[in-house]
Parts: structure tokens; sequence; C-alpha cells
């Protein structure tokens, strides 16, 4: 009530993350580990600050970027601002997020729209800042981190008016379903496989 309520949440390595606050929207708060209401940054009998304690920290850079969304995902929490996205994650994989170990770091500088993103296999796919660009972020063992390919690049008239909202379907087809701003429906038939990549967009207009 006095800094602002969280835009974003996610569960991540069993705490409870919160992001986008107005007063700061640059900073991501994390849970006591398995306590989810539970914030507190130190022991308050002990007065020491315990690996299992809550987590606090903001992403530095150049600009004020605001978070639009946190996600969670094996290499680590992922989180898009309006400046680009970021991957917070412990110094080594095998070490566990604490108050201690946090490492944040600028993964892409597209840019992230203000909407929820949909996590489909290993990949999270987000808006970018404009609303016209969906991206897939996604780790690429060749270059030991993340990239953000434009999944719109061979068919940008498809969503040439901006998306609002984002569904993701399993069955029987893997489709992401797009809203646009005036009703239509984008839809992305979605399929990566180990050595292929398939994908295909396709429009829906909805009658009345």
């Amino acid at each position: 009530g006095t800094t602002g309520y969280p835009s974003c949440v996610t569960f991540h390595e069993d705490r409870l993350f919160f992001a986008g606050t107005l007063n700061y929207p640059q900073r991501i708060d994390g849970s006591k580990s398995a306590d989810y209401e539970n914030m507190e940054p130190s022991s308050a009998a002990a007065g020491v600050v315990a690996s299992d304690n809550a987590v606090s920290f903001s992403l530095t850079s150049n600009e004020v970027n605001a978070i639009r969304w946190i996600a969670s995902d094996e290499k680590g929490l992922l989180a898009g601002s309006m400046g680009g996205e970021w991957v917070i994650r412990p110094s080594s994989q095998s070490e566990a997020l604490s108050p201690t170990n946090v490492n944040a770091k600028r993964s892409t500088s597209y840019g992230s729209d203000n909407l929820q993103p949909v996590q489909v296999g290993k990949a999270t796919m987000f808006i970018q800042r404009a609303g016209r660009k969906l991206r897939e972020m996604m780790y690429f063992y060749d270059v030991e981190g993340f990239r953000a390919p434009d999944l719109t690049q061979l068919s940008e008239n498809v969503t040439e008016t901006g998306i609002i909202e984002m569904s993701y379907q399993k069955e029987p087809q893997t489709l992401v379903w797009c809203v646009r701003t005036d009703g239509t429906l984008a839809v992305l038939n979605y399929e990566r496989e180990v050595d292929s990549f398939k994908v295909g967009w396709a429009r829906v207009v909805v009658g009345g």
C-alpha cells in the first residue's frame, strides 16, 4: 500500500517472487525458501542472513527499466524489462539462489511488452516492447547462453495491429493463440525437435 503492488509474480526454486512495483520498478523480491509469505531478509532470532532467507535485488542498468514479467526456467529466473531480458541465477549451476548468491545479467536487449509470457517446452515466448513481435527466449548450448529469435520474421503482417493477450494450447496440436487489438486471433503452430524447427502462422477472424 505504500510502495505499490507488484505487477508480476512467479514461483522459482521453492520461492515466491514478486517484481514490478511502482516505486521500485527494477527490483525483484523473493520469499523465504518454502515459506511463501515470509519476506524477512534475516533471521529474527539470530539477526543473521541465512541461505534460505528472503531475497531482494535490483536489475542494474544505465537507464530505468521497469520489469514487465518474470518466469521460471531450468537455467535461472528470467525477467523481461522495458529495455531487455535478464537471467538471474547463482554463480554456479550446482548452487541455489540465495540472498548472498545472486547474479543478474542482461541476456538480450529487445525490450518486453507488459504481457505475461507463455512457456512452451524449454522456450519462454514473450512479446517485444512494441507489441508486434513474438520472440522465443531459449538456452542454446553452442553459445552457452540465451537467444531470442523473432518468430514473426516471415509473417509480420499477421500481428500488425499488436498483441494484447496470449495463451498456450498443448493438445492436440501445439499452438500459441494471440489476441490482436482489433479482435482477430493470430495463431502460431509451433513444434521444435532436436534436429528440426517447424513454425507457421495463421489468422482467425471471429464473426460478429
